[in-house]
């Protein structure tokens, strides 16, 4: 049994069925697990009658729902920022990741929650919309704990209250592929 939970805890598979390493802090665990990978890729591949090719349209939709769900979050943050009179961090690549994680949450949960906090139940949370973007501290006292929203004698607040579309791309493509 605890076999495992150490495979679970230390692999991922992707939709092909092969196993990918997760991060440990386990050094051992990934030697076991790396022998493990040819048995994995061998019981996890579907059945013949269960393959299929996958829906590329639907690939597409996903990828338009969150790429104009990221733009809504954007226009949204650029006026927030003006009406509540606070500025976007000066290190844009916080201000980036942080809309990024608002959109993702979006297309996943139909609401904007919070990616900087750990939930139990992410769907509860948002229901309940005390995490929901902007935040009940962020309405009530200007406290925005992921440093969207810093009022101007926050250190690190900038000077600007909007982020362009494309150079938020590009601050989102870069941290893809340093593989943050």
């Amino acid at each position: 049994m605890k076999w495992c939970l150490l495979v679970v805890s230390c692999v991922m598979v992707c939709s092909r069925g092969d196993a990918l390493l997760a991060p440990t802090r386990r050094p051992h665990a990934a030697a076991f697990v790396q022998s493990s990978v040819p048995l994995l890729r061998s019981r996890l591949r579907p059945s013949s009658a269960m393959r299929m090719a996958p829906a590329k349209e639907e690939d597409v939709n996903a990828q338009e729902i969150s790429r104009k769900n990221l733009e809504a979050i954007r226009k949204f943050s650029e006026q927030y920022a003006r009406v509540s009179d606070t500025r976007f961090c000066s290190d844009l690549s916080i201000t980036a990741t942080v809309l990024k994680g608002l959109a993702d949450h979006k297309t996943h949960y139909g609401a904007p929650l919070c990616p900087c906090r750990h939930y139990e139940d992410k769907a509860l949370e948002v229901k309940t919309a005390y995490w929901n973007c902007p935040c009940v501290p962020m309405q009530e006292r200007k406290e925005c704990h992921c440093m969207l929203f810093l009022t101007p004698d926050n250190p690190f607040a900038g000077q600007e209250r909007q982020i362009a579309p494309e150079e938020l791309e590009r601050l989102i493509n870069e941290q893809i592929a340093a593989g943050a």
